[in-house]
């Protein structure tokens, strides 16, 4: 039944309210009928007038009646109406909330995405409107406070408008924690908050989904403070712009909200929502006919499927027409080059930018990250930027998940899908002057370029805008000033200012890396000039696997010989890149290459852990090149002349870390060591140890003392307790107690005959008598003395339990300390309140002869000056037996109290030991090493990680107590903590340099094998980096290792050798990767990236006196390479 405006006790005189349209935390509004017969809405604020409620909306209208906007709902009216806040607006026709819900209902996922952005356009400009002009922002944008009205949005509801220009704000109440900003949490709205709530609501109505989660208000509060927001439901050209929009900082956000909405529209519009088949068709059905589609759009097909009908069967013994028509060299052996000085000078490290392009390469930027949190601990070096570009969007999602000190957050990963070919048709006359036909209608239904390289290169091309702006943030953060100060302090090394080294990791053999890995590389190059960096260099870290399945194996060997037949083209000294319109990228002169360095590493893995270790070490050789003195050693070798061969120049490394220990010995010693942690933390005080001189020393110094001394300072003693129970007493009396006595004295004459000095006792005991009558326990002016002192028992029982509960916090103490220091202090409060109990018997002995004394004197109705003394004296007489009872009343609820916080401790002891026995089973350590780190050792190891734990986690978090005692999250947070500085403490310890002698001993000979790619020569240089810990015993061994070869370079965590090789012959390597099959070069031929490019084959590379000849043959060339083209096109 609908009920009326009548019923609900509103009216506005001339307005006739109709209906009711909605309510929410601070209101309701109605739908009314103005005079004249316009149609409004009249919001009705809760309450009186006067609450707290109307107060804000009434201070914030005044702040937004005068303001004038095309997208503001216009206030018309405010009035106070039966004592309660009426507000009239113009009348919408729904809101967006409405506007969802409908296409709920539809069975879309939100508001079309066009449609959407059009709205946040309308939206931005308003919510710039108050921000820019008048300096005030809304903060409570949220779906139903944009109406719709003329296909536009108004911006409504301003309750909660704030002047971000005040130095605080209080903002309890009324905001949305759905949509609010972290800064509006804290009390501190700026001038981006609504930025940030309309990001938030734009990934609702687009996706359905919200980028957080909670359940709760708390919940909420929480994720929007401190959790990186969800963003895979979003199209991924929108993640990174909303990434930015909802940044904790508000510095780090779009300028305005329109720069947010103009940034969406700009967005590729990839894949999303894709809505059901029979939509699709109708949809496809409706689309007019277009030169750029094919009559009949052939099927997407699967990675290898343009390549079946040739690579499947058995494998057979290939003759030799199906050989290419080229003679290896024959073999010679690698140069192996003398070490090198290092620099006298220190090291210092240069802003590093590593950008990795698919999914191996995201393993790498994983590893590396973990070897950097080995090096460094969880602080971060921002002088060291990471960023993932990959065209399958799960592949990046999983980059972001897994363990914390390996984990990529959303500001270091880009995701490129591809599109669906009839997405590409507007673009289709610029794309086809490189891509051909076959790969453009060919994308497969996956949007991923499934190990086609030409996909690759038009993932990169689709979002190329949005990866060079990328690129450029992630140098310019690596070059900025802080970052350079911060990674300065965290490393212990000074970081260069005014250059950078940017390392390029991608895999030839998959379609991500090996079709956009060049182009990432001159968009690099580009960048850098561009901020006019001087003397950056741009390493190139190319790897090649081959799949365990067949064809899979086939196309990697295919692509690697594609991607190394275009770098040789555009590396030879002749090579000039043509750039490309599609991309942004200009054209580079011969010579200017986009690569100082170029390695290709084979990733020849026969199983996970094989692979897992490979990348390992192709992190590590990024490491060490990128923030250890090896580096100057590694730049020399990159210095040293070319030999001349033909093709463009290759480098490769072999590297390998020599660890001390085993992983399982480090494991089990690291569980120990946290498990000894937590039981140090959980000792009783009857379980600690006792000395006759260490122990009972700590015991008098660290307990006695330090009780004393708070003791002292909080006046805990009897003179103390019951001086400062005085005050409080006397207080009650007021300044003047002969004042306050006569006034006693003259109120009793107007109540009766004047008062005789036995009537002035008689008044003087009422002062102190229970409400009724003798007994009840003690009082002042008939008040307990419990209240008069509770303040004053508050405060000291809140210092004791904060004093007590941060001896958890001491690391000399811990739970021990804290329950000697409870006990010392019952003891003496005990002794305190039996004191004050003996001593007010005495005086209440005293008051007691003292009144009949004067109840013996004289009844005159006058008094003397000496009269008066003796009544004052018996009035302070009363006073100090009060003062000495609440002594002893404060002992005992304090005496309370402590007894309760021991019960806390036993508590905490008590969890701690069950979070001890917790803890995964410590599995034993070979015998054969266990002596590396024995129990003596992992003992003398507790005391660094506990001030650790202490100072990186413990104390941020608020203490030992809270820690502990607090949610459950944050316990696993401690105990993950306490793991890493664990294991980092026995890393440390196992690389002393007696261990690392002993190790080099028994395995020095088993290090880093040659590279294999040096087969058809080259030359090397062997670099061992060991931990500046080791000595000149750990290099002199390391030169006799290699013969004297060696060059050794302090700055390691372990032994790590690294075989440095170059002049490695191009096209040998690349024969070698397809075992010389006429058939896979002409595949190659068919997967390259740029049709609009005349690519000279890799078997002209093999004579330079062949170069004159190349353009020729590359014209002859052409057509069959069409006709091989014109072949797959058939087959797809």
């Amino acid at each position: 039944m609908t009920q009326t405006a009548e019923q609900h006790g509103l009216q506005l005189p001339g307005y006739s309210l109709s209906r009711r349209l909605g309510a929410g935390g601070y209101g309701e509004v109605w739908m009314a009928q103005a005079p004249g017969g316009l149609a409004k809405a009249v919001k009705f604020v809760y309450g009186s007038f006067h609450d707290k409620r109307a107060e804000h909306e009434l201070r914030a209208l005044q702040r937004i009646k005068d303001l004038r906007h095309p997208f503001l709902l216009s206030l018309e009216r405010i009035e106070v109406v039966g004592g309660r806040l009426a507000i009239v607006t113009e009348l919408a026709e729904s809101s967006l909330k409405d506007r969802f819900d409908q296409c709920l209902a539809e069975g879309l996922r939100g508001i079309p995405r066009d449609e959407l952005l059009k709205y946040m356009r309308d939206a931005a400009d308003a919510l710039d409107f108050l921000g820019e002009k008048h300096g005030l922002q809304h903060l409570d944008v949220k779906p139903e406070n944009l109406l719709l009205v003329g296909g536009h949005v108004k911006v409504a509801d301003f309750g909660l408008v704030k002047d971000v220009g005040r130095s605080q704000v209080s903002m309890l109440g009324g905001l949305t924690p759905l949509y609010s900003a972290p800064e509006v949490f804290q009390g501190s709205p700026s001038a981006r908050s609504d930025q940030y709530s309309l990001a938030v609501m734009y990934q609702e109505l687009l996706t359905g989904a919200l980028p957080f989660s909670g359940n709760t208000a708390a919940e909420l509060t929480l994720q929007h403070l401190h959790d990186e927001p969800d963003l895979a439901p979003l199209p991924a050209a929108d993640r990174y712009v909303l990434a930015r929009a909802l940044a904790k900082d508000p510095q780090q956000r779009f300028a305005t909200c329109s720069d947010l909405a103009a940034a969406l529209a700009q967005a590729a519009d990839v894949a999303w929502n894709e809505p059901a088949p029979e939509r699709a068709s109708a949809f496809t059905a409706s689309r007019e006919p277009s030169s750029f589609e094919p009559p009949a759009m052939p099927r997407p097909r699967v990675a290898t499927e343009s390549f079946d009908d040739e690579l499947d069967g058995p494998r057979k013994e290939l003759s030799t027409s199906m050989l290419l028509d080229w003679s290896p060299p024959a073999g010679a052996e690698p140069r192996r080059l003398a070490p090198v000085e290092l620099p006298r000078q220190g090291f210092s490290p240069t802003p590093a930018l590593v950008v990795g392009i698919g999914g191996l390469a995201g393993s790498v930027l994983r590893s590396l990250r973990r070897r950097m949190t080995r090096q460094y601990g969880e602080a971060s070096l921002p002088a060291v930027q990471l960023l993932l570009l990959d065209s399958d969007p799960k592949a990046v999602a999983q980059a972001m998940q897994g363990e914390p000190e390996a984990a990529l957050t959303a500001q270091e990963t880009v995701a490129l899908p591809l599109r669906r070919p009839q997405e590409y048709r507007e673009q289709s006359s610029q794309l086809l002057r490189w891509l051909s036909r076959r790969w453009l209608y060919n994308i497969p239904k996956s949007l991923r370029t499934e190990g086609l390289r030409p996909l690759g290169r038009l993932a990169f091309a689709d979002h190329a805008r949005q990866t060079v702006q990328r690129l450029r943030m992630a140098l310019g953060q690596a070059m900025d000033a802080g970052a350079l100060n911060r990674s300065s302090g965290v490393a212990g090394m000074p970081f260069r200012a005014g250059t950078a080294r940017v390392y390029v990791v991608a895999s030839i053999s998959g379609g991500a890396g090996s079709g956009m890995s060049l182009d990432i590389g001159y968009a690099v190059r580009t960048a850098l000039e561009k901020a006019g960096v001087g003397g950056a260099k741009v390493l190139g870290i190319f790897l090649h696997t081959a799949a365990s399945d067949v064809r899979q194996c086939d196309l990697a060997r295919v692509n690697a010989y594609a991607w190394l037949t275009e770098y040789n083209h555009l590396h030879r000294p002749d090579g000039a890149f043509p750039g490309d319109e599609s991309c942004g990228l200009p054209p580079f002169p011969p010579g200017q290459r986009a690569f100082d360095a170029v390695y290709l590493v084979p990733v020849e893995a026969r199983d996970a852990q094989d692979d897992d270790q490979r990348v390992e070490s192709i992190a590590e050789y990024i490491f060490a090149d990128a923030l250890t003195p090896a580096q100057s050693v590694f730049d020399r070798c990159r210095e040293a002349p070319a030999s001349g061969g033909a093709g463009a120049p290759l480098r490769t490394f072999e590297i390998a870390a020599l660890p001390v220990a085993s992983e399982r010995l480090v494991a089990a010693a690291s569980a120990r060591l946290s498990r000894e942690v937590l039981l140090r933390w959980a000792q009783s005080h009857e379980q600690s140890p006792r000395s006759a001189a260490g122990d009972g020393l700590r015991d008098t110094d660290q307990i006695v003392h330090g009780v004393a001394t708070l003791v002292s300072q909080l006046q805990l003693q009897l003179e103390g307790l019951a001086c400062r129970a005085r005050g409080l007493i006397d207080a009650q009396f007021g300044s003047d107690h002969r004042a306050f006595l006569e006034g006693q004295m003259c109120e009793a004459a107007r109540r009766g005959p004047q008062a005789t000095r036995n009537e002035m006792v008689r008044l003087v005991d009422a002062l102190f008598a229970a409400p009724q009558g003798p007994g009840g326990g003690a009082y002042v002016l008939q008040r307990p003395l419990e209240a008069i002192v509770s303040p004053l028992t508050l405060k000291l029982a809140g210092d004791l339990n904060q004093w007590l509960l941060g001896k958890l916090d001491d690391r000399r103490e811990r739970l021990a300390g804290a329950q000697r220091a409870v006990r010392w202090l019952i003891d003496h409060l005990t002794k305190v309140e039996a004191h004050a109990t003996r001593l007010a018997g005495g005086l209440g002995k005293q008051i007691a002869a003292a009144s009949d004394e004067l109840r013996r004197e004289s009844s005159g109705r006058t008094f003397s000056d000496r009269q008066w003394r003796q009544i004052m004296d018996y009035f302070r007489l009363r006073t100090d037996f009060a003062a000495v009872a609440a002594s002893a009343v404060i002992a005992r609820r304090l005496l309370a109290d402590l007894k309760g916080v021991e019960a806390t401790l036993a508590e905490f002891g008590r969890h701690l030991k069950n979070i001890s026995a917790s803890l995964p089973p410590v599995e034993p350590a070979d015998p054969a090493e266990a002596e590396l780190l024995n129990e003596a050792h992992i003992a003398a190891l507790v005391e660094g990680v506990d001030q650790q734990l202490q100072d990186q986690f413990v104390a941020p978090h608020g203490g030992l107590f809270p820690t502990i005692m607090g949610n459950s999250r944050l316990r696993v947070e401690m105990l993950a903590s306490l793991a890493r500085l664990a294991r980092r403490a026995v890393e440390q310890f196992i690389a002393q340099p007696e261990a690392l002698e002993l190790v080099l001993q028994q395995r020095c000979h088993d290090s880093a094998p040659l590279p294999k790619l040096l087969q058809y020569g080259g030359a090397y240089r062997t670099i061992a980096i060991v931990p500046g810990a080791a000595d000149g015993a750990v290099a002199a061994r390391l030169r006799h290792c290699f013969a004297g070869e060696a060059t050794v370079v302090p700055g390691g965590r372990d032994v790590v050798i690294c075989h440095e090789a170059w002049d490695v012959p191009l096209v040998p390597t690349a024969m070698e990767l397809i075992q010389r099959r006429r058939d896979y070069a002409d595949f190659a031929a068919r997967v390259a990236t740029r049709s609009d490019i005349p690519w000279a084959p890799l078997t002209l590379a093999s004579s330079a006196a062949s170069l004159p000849a190349r353009a020729a043959e590359n014209e002859l060339l052409s057509p069959a390479y069409d006709m091989a083209a014109g072949g797959l096109s058939a087959q797809a």
